[in-house]
């Protein structure tokens, strides 16, 4: 354990004030900790490649305004559509010949600018996303992230316990919605048997709703919510069973996990990740870091992914990574248009 400066800023979905606070205490999750000693986790898609922290704070400030701090110099070299088509179709083929139904391929999409307003971005993303979980994080260990993620890993208030399976992407029509392609109901069902699988390994009960459409910005998802019956003491274990989960790496999860590693180029860090408040006034929620984008002082990395399965079309994938990358390039654009007028 030791102390530190940085701090967070987040919105919970549908909330109008944000909580602005400075962290004093960090530790790595692979601590000895209390749980209820700490007030924020942070956590990467792969513990064993970059640690999950935990942060307690000297202060709590609602609506408190983001300072403008000493960013990182970043390396700014996203993938191109070539590349990412070229892996996409190798993994289509690969997936059609192995026992894997079912692989998340990420890229990064890389934005210059040197004029970094970091209040600026994290109030348009409230504005902009009001049903989202909206954070933006400032550490000298971990560095500066930002997220308007519509995926709810895990949700506990007193002693109700919730969790979502969230899968499936298409563009939001306002107009007219169609139903729900089979590839993309497909996706959906793998994340509820990984859900329901997960939930009866720890023997706990749990009633799930049908699935639902829900908008994140300019796309949609399927989604089916789930209540679990009081879980006692298994939350951590409960968040230990659900991540990285089936909506983050594929079907079955080891072995998407494991080609995941050999083929993708860029490390994930936190992108895919989960992070939250946890046991602020008898309430943890934690939300699985999607939308998101790593900070510089040059720039801004924005992080994306897809589900790629045998009956995918690579050129289709690039192109609905560039939907997805487009929940962080639209603030981006608008905070620079905003700048500059």
């Amino acid at each position: 354990m030791k102390e530190n400066r940085g701090f967070v800023a987040y919105r919970l979905p549908n909330e109008k004030h944000h909580h602005f606070c400075s962290i004093s205490t960090i530790i790595t999750r692979d601590s000895d900790f209390n749980f209820s000693d700490f007030q924020f986790m942070f956590a990467p898609f792969d513990k064993s490649v970059n640690p999950a922290f935990l942060f307690k704070f000297s202060s709590i400030e609602i609506d408190g305004r983001i300072p403008n701090v000493n960013l990182d110099n970043g390396v700014l070299d996203g993938a191109s559509k070539d590349a990412y088509i070229e892996t996409c179709q190798k993994l289509i083929d690969h997936i059609t010949t192995e026992k894997v139904s079912k692989v998340i391929l990420s890229r990064t999409h890389c934005i210059a600018y040197s004029d970094i307003d970091l209040n600026s971005i994290f109030e348009s993303m409230k504005l902009k996303y009001p049903n989202a979980f909206v954070y933006l994080l400032h550490h000298p260990d971990i560095g500066t992230w930002a997220a308007a993620t519509p995926e709810l890993l895990l949700s506990k208030k007193d002693h109700h316990v919730s969790t979502v399976a969230l899968a499936g992407t298409r563009k939001y029509n306002p107009i007219y919605t169609e139903p729900w392609g089979d590839k993309e109901v497909e996706e959906h069902k793998y994340i509820e048997t990984y859900v329901n699988e997960s939930l009866d390994r720890l023997n706990l009960k749990y009633t799930k709703s049908e699935t639902s459409t829900i908008r994140a910005g300019k796309v949609e998802h399927i989604e089916s919510k789930y209540k679990i019956t009081d879980p006692e003491n298994q939350f951590i274990e409960l968040i230990d069973k659900l991540h990285p989960g089936p909506a983050i790496s594929g079907y079955p999860p080891r072995e998407a996990i494991d080609i995941i590693k050999n083929i993708e180029s860029d490390d994930r860090k936190y992108y895919c990740g989960y992070l939250g408040p946890i046991d602020i006034n008898d309430l943890s929620m934690l939300y699985v870091n999607l939308r998101c984008m790593e900070i510089f002082s040059n720039g801004y990395k924005i992080y994306i992914g897809g589900g790629i399965t045998k009956d995918s079309v690579a050129e289709d994938e690039w192109n609905e990574t560039i939907l997805k990358s487009e929940t962080m390039s639209d603030i981006l654009l608008s905070v620079n248009h905003e700048d500059h007028k």
